[in-house]
């Protein structure tokens, strides 16, 4: 068989096995990246604040934490996405016999048969732009080594074509079918598609992540280096919305449109025939920290990384971070996304007017919100989230040096 990515697909939960889960939607995971850097590869500590050089790149801004559940059986779960994943490369294969092998695949033993290679933005979902050789989350992925990893995509307009993903870098190119390569399994409802709204005031909204796009770029512009970039973006008042900022490179490939090619990206926007457009994120692999990466929406959107005082096209974003997280002890939440283990790493991951929902229990952590951002945090739910009678006890009473923390159900019960 032959492995085919279905378009216009609707998401309408999170697949586990016996089904979706009501109510949730898809979380864009962040990159991983933490470290903030100099044009010239400086690490900077603490990263800069507003109004400072380089402010505005990916280590500022915390999105959905990489959040993963090993099951214990040869899988693990994405906490973001719901996918569950292979937890190890089985063969190195031609793109024909990965894809068999997957759609022939069944894990645990005597379990799931719906197994089927990744889509090329399914990969990149779980990749880890803090670290290389492999950029990949190593606590839950075994074994991953080689060079290229194969996705289920062709590359429009060339059919014997794959999009691969440089599973040392975290960057993308492309091999023919009769090429051999590594390759993961993947199962559970297909990443969606993005869908896009023009807003009418220069600024286009994706309903699936949540982002919203500046509809044109700078190419009626200028083009810009990392640094002016940057600044670009934070400067930029759109839309009756002064939050924009660089995306990074996850959130730029997210409106990659592989079905279309010169330029790869819906026509609802302003966009050039092969523009190269910078990321807020840095270039980790092989030291490049001079380097940042870019997607160049031509043929496809390629993944690459290149100095900082290059000049590249930009497109601003805002917006994206969910209303809602989950807190638990235990790393799952029920199955709802975006989970976290602690108070304090949900309170981090939040934007601006979150309800962060904590599961019962005893809570030791310390608990301080320190940027300017409204945080709701709301105890008592029982584990499965599925109603609200528990009791949720924190040992020291939650700070907020800045911004504004709402206690809601929490009981404060000092050591």
């Amino acid at each position: 068989m032959c492995c085919i990515k279905k378009r216009g697909v609707i998401f309408l939960g999170i697949l586990w096995g016996f089904g979706a889960i009501p109510g949730l939607s898809y979380e864009l995971p962040d990159t991983g990246q933490t470290n903030c850097y100099s044009d010239v590869g400086s690490v900077i500590t603490p990263c800069p604040n507003p109004g400072e050089r380089f402010y505005g790149q990916d280590g500022n801004y915390k999105g959905a934490q990489p959040a993963f559940l090993d099951n214990g059986d040869g899988t693990v779960t994405d906490l973001n996405t719901g996918l569950m994943w292979k937890d190890s490369i089985p063969s190195v294969l031609t793109w024909q016999d990965a894809c068999d092998y997957c759609e022939s695949l069944v894990l645990p033993s005597g379990g799931y048969s719906d197994w089927r290679l990744p889509t090329l933005r399914e990969l990149i979902s779980i990749i880890n732009y803090s670290r290389y050789s492999p950029a990949f989350f190593t606590d839950y992925f075994k074994g991953i080594d080689g060079k290229h990893m194969w996705s289920s995509d062709t590359i429009t307009g060339y059919p014997l074509t794959i999009w691969v993903l440089n599973i040392q870098t975290g960057g993308t190119w492309d091999l023919t079918k009769g090429s051999t390569a590594v390759f993961l399994c993947v199962r559970g409802s297909s990443t969606p598609d993005t869908v896009f709204h023009d807003n009418g005031d220069g600024t286009v909204s994706d309903s699936v992540t949540g982002l919203i796009w500046q509809k044109a770029d700078s190419q009626n512009d200028r083009s810009y280096m990392w640094e002016e970039a940057l600044d670009y973006c934070e400067s930029l008042k759109l839309g009756g919305r002064s939050d924009w900022r660089l995306p990074n490179v996850k959130e730029l490939q997210s409106i990659v449109d592989l079905s279309r090619s010169g330029p790869a990206i819906d026509p609802v926007f302003d966009c050039g025939w092969d523009p190269f457009y910078f990321t807020s994120t840095t270039c980790v692999p092989l030291n490049h920290l001079d380097h940042a990466w870019y997607v160049r929406f031509g043929m496809g959107g390629y993944i690459g990384y290149n100095a900082k005082d290059r000049q590249y096209k930009v497109r601003c974003v805002c917006g994206g971070y969910t209303s809602t997280r989950y807190v638990s002890t235990d790393g799952y939440c029920g199955g709802r996304a975006p989970c976290h283990k602690t108070i304090q790493e949900a309170i981090e991951a939040a934007g601006n007017k979150t309800e962060i929902l904590i599961a019962e229990g005893t809570y030791t952590e310390a608990i301080t919100l320190n940027s300017a951002k409204s945080v709701t945090l709301q105890g008592g739910w029982n584990t499965s989230f599925g109603n609200q009678s528990g009791t949720t006890t924190l040992r020291s009473a939650p700070r907020a040096p800045q911004g504004s923390l709402t206690l809601q159900e929490l009981t404060i019960k000092p050591e």
